[in-house]
């Protein structure tokens, strides 16, 4: 899988998209930079920077691929199972 354009997306407990409650961690696999977001807008708004710096000519991003191990919505590194 191209990781490039690829993002984690974990959903806290509670939420629940039918209602517009979301919340939780997203994460750009390639760079490794992740934040956490209360709202879908939040979330969007994450990939649409994300991707919009990735695809700026010249951008040191463009060209740097970093990859950090997955961490949980509690913060904490995941192990492989």
């Amino acid at each position: 899988m191209n990781t490039r354009r690829t993002f984690q997306i974990e959903f806290a407990s509670g939420s629940d998209p039918r209602w517009g409650l979301v919340r939780g961690q997203v994460e750009h696999l390639a760079w490794g930079e992740r934040t956490r977001f209360e709202s879908l807008d939040q979330l969007l708004r994450f990939i649409g920077v994300t991707l919009r710096a990735m695809d700026r000519p010249g951008s040191p991003r463009r060209r740097t691929m970093r990859h950090a191990p997955p961490v949980g919505f509690d913060g904490h590194a995941r192990r492989a199972c």
